[in-house]
């Protein structure tokens, strides 16, 4: 496998972490504000104080003429951490290895080469989503996909859905966008049929079958918050290191 670099967990004049970013996104090309926009979106108050902090390394980068490969490497988060995050926790094991021995975004060759892999893990996705949709009809419980399907939209917004799939501006002037954007649309796909796998598999083992979304909603940020956490401090450090590229 590919080693990356580890995903842990604006402005000269800073604003408050929870006031307006319009003054500076003015000031930041079309990747960097939309990344920003996306992360901040995405945190809770309390973690916002983060975003800000990064600010002014960020507005130093404006003209760098490095925006093409901010929009590789948030892709290439979108792809290792976030989607296989998800397929991990949905006991999609095989899907998730092919993801994680994926090469580095580095090119349009190496867009070309995940989207063939990420169609493939779609399928995977898709395929078994519709096996346990298909049980519960069955088992006349098709009630339980649909608060899955609710909780599952909820964790991963919650958990950086807007970053990972480019929710706002992402290398627009990129020669691969096209490319680009089947493959992070393949993404959206898959890590939605896994969040409601790993929803399911959180209201089967805690007896909630017929629970509501309240109840499922509660249990699985027991069971999957800590991942969701993970993740969002790890969307924070992925904007540390767009500041960083070309350094």
């Amino acid at each position: 496998m590919v080693a990356r670099a580890a995903h842990a967990g604006v402005l000269t004049r800073a604003p408050a972490a929870d006031g307006p970013l319009t003054p500076v996104l003015e000031r930041l090309a079309p990747e960097l504000w939309g990344l920003v926009v996306a992360v901040h979106g995405v945190l809770r108050p309390d973690e916002r104080h983060r975003v800000v902090e990064l600010l002014p390394d960020l507005e130093a980068t404006v003209g760098d003429g490095l925006d093409v490969e901010r929009g590789l490497l948030r892709a290439d988060w979108s792809v290792w951490v976030f989607t296989a995050a998800w397929l991990d926790v949905a006991g999609l094991s095989g899907e998730t290895r092919a993801l994680r021995e994926l090469r580095p975004l580095t090119d349009a060759d190496d867009v070309l080469a995940a989207r063939a892999v990420m169609r493939s893990v779609a399928l995977g996705a898709t395929r078994a989503s519709m096996v346990l949709q298909t049980s519960l009809y069955d088992r006349q419980l098709l009630d339980a996909w649909y608060v899955a399907d609710r909780v599952g939209r909820d964790l991963t917004r919650a958990a950086g859905s807007p970053v990972a799939m480019g929710g706002e501006p992402l290398s627009p002037a990129m020669p691969a966008s096209p490319q680009l954007r089947v493959l992070l649309d393949l993404g959206a796909r898959a890590t939605s049929d896994a969040a409601r796998l790993a929803v399911w598999r959180v209201m089967e083992s805690g007896g909630l079958a017929a629970g509501g979304v309240d109840d499922v909603g509660a249990a699985a940020e027991r069971e999957l918050g800590g991942m969701v956490g993970r993740l969002r401090a790890s969307a924070i450090d992925l904007l540390g290191r767009a500041a960083q590229v070309g350094v």
